[in-house]
């Protein structure tokens, strides 16, 4: 390693990061006011729970979301749980996006910004008649 801040990583984040988004949450709960019979009522509401993201891991650590692909990149025991935890944020994105509890336009912005997966388009052309003239 070059001149610059020792790395904060730690072989310990291998399990630590696997369990946080093994154990992510599928659902939270939320209190919500309403009015009834002229009182207001304190209900709590069970809400899909946000993705598991390399972000709030990130975050819960104090570093930036470059680091931890550093981190993958520099220490090859790191790598497979950061692909596997790459893989779980794909498939919890893309599972509540087919199910309709994610908006289809949140989950087609995740997916192609944070995963391997692109969207393909295609163009069908129709017929082209081109017509040269020579210029004499």
């Amino acid at each position: 390693m070059s001149g610059g801040r020792p790395s904060d990583y730690d072989p310990r984040h291998i399990t630590e990061m696997l369990e946080f988004f093994q154990n992510w949450e599928p659902y939270r709960e939320v209190e919500k006011e309403i009015a009834s019979g002229g009182r207001k009522v304190v209900i709590k509401e069970r809400l899909v729970n946000y993705p598991p993201t390399l972000n709030k891991y990130a975050i819960k650590l104090g570093i930036d979301r470059k680091t931890l692909r550093r981190w993958a990149d520099d220490n090859p025991e790191f790598r497979p749980t950061y692909d596997a935890c790459k893989t779980i944020q794909e498939e919890w994105l893309s599972d509540r996006g087919t199910t309709g509890e994610y908006h289809a336009g949140f989950t087609q912005l995740m997916l192609t910004n944070h995963s391997d997966i692109r969207q393909k388009v295609t163009h069908e052309i129709g017929e082209v008649n081109l017509e040269f003239k020579s210029q004499d």
